[in-house]
């Protein structure tokens, strides 16, 4: 998920109130699809995994003569074939992919609650310039000084023009 989209625009607020329910559609349909996946391929996990025991219980005595047959044998050879292997780490890839979209759509739900609190204390007028102490309107003026300098210092023909001042 692109970060970009949690951010909050805070002198657009009508506009990710708009922007909310299209980001928790798209990834509430990509979390069920992956649900889907999930569980389409735990289907053939389980499928693979019968069909092998059938088959190793059926043919055991011509595969394994000398061994004696048990549960723990037949499962312990049916989690090392390849077929059930490479199934099984698919099957994990889809877990993984299932917990990544449910933890966005938690993270949605919280940048749901964060604009909402942001609107209230907008209309609370907590963003007013009024509201601001002198203190905190000299940091942040400094801070806007310190980086207009930065921005100046970093400029190659302010960079140029210093040059031939001090020649």
């Amino acid at each position: 998920m692109d970060y970009k989209n949690l951010q909050i625009d805070m002198s657009n607020l009508h506009f990710e109130w708009l922007k909310q329910p299209m980001l928790r559609e798209y990834w509430g349909r990509a979390h069920t699809e992956a649900s889907n996946e999930r569980d389409h391929c735990k289907k053939k996990l389980e499928e693979i995994k019968a069909e092998l025991d059938i088959m190793y219980r059926t043919e055991w005595d011509n595969l394994f003569p000398n061994l004696k047959m048990t549960e723990g044998g037949i499962a312990n050879i049916i989690a090392n074939s390849g077929e059930y292997k490479e199934t099984y780490s698919e099957y994990l890839e889809t877990i993984k992919n299932t917990n990544i979209l449910s933890n966005v759509l938690k993270v949605l739900d919280d940048r749901k609650s964060a604009l909402d609190n942001q609107v209230k204390l907008f209309i609370a007028g907590y963003f007013d310039a009024s509201n601001i102490s002198e203190e905190t309107k000299q940091f942040i003026q400094e801070k806007n000084k310190e980086a207009l300098v930065d921005d100046l210092n970093k400029n190659e023909r302010m960079k140029k023009i210093r040059k031939k001042r001090s020649s």
